[in-house]
């Protein structure tokens, strides 16, 4: 279980053999993946490209990183931000309904049911990465 999160503005490589660019970190998040540990998440940028309006923003796992270059600026702030982080999403893990007992035929139930509870408008709020994960989920359907 990962309980930091690599600070913004930090540069990064990638594990990929195939790809030896620097990447810089631009968001970041924790993220529970079902049957998983809570591992951090990032969306980067190509250096020296940074972000812009055709420029393509990379979502990378914790375990895809195999170097970190330089770290970005952190402070106490950014400290308490990812514990309060890891915090929420423990509790949110404790709340979760069980799979197992979900026999339900409205999709808007069954939605709710996937996102612990939450509506859309909630989710968004409270992950930074949930509408890129539907947007790929939707993408693999």
């Amino acid at each position: 279980m990962s309980k930091e999160l690599l600070p913004l503005g930090t540069s990064i490589k990638l594990k990929n053999e195939e790809d030896d660019g620097i990447y810089v970190i631009i968001s970041r998040a924790f993220m529970q993946p079902p049957e998983e540990a809570i591992s951090s998440g990032y969306q980067c940028v190509l250096y020296p490209q940074g972000y812009g309006k055709d420029l393509k923003v990379y979502i990378v796992k914790e375990h895809e990183i195999s170097e970190v270059l330089t770290k970005g600026y952190t402070d106490e702030v950014d400290v308490a931000f990812a514990k309060q982080k890891v915090e929420e999403l423990t509790e949110r893990m404790k709340n979760a309904p069980s799979t197992s007992s979900q026999n339900t035929d409205s999709k808007e139930e069954v939605s709710k049911n996937k996102n612990n509870g939450l509506t859309h408008e909630e989710m968004l709020a409270k992950d930074p990465f949930y509408k890129f994960r539907k947007m790929k989920e939707n993408e693999e359907k």
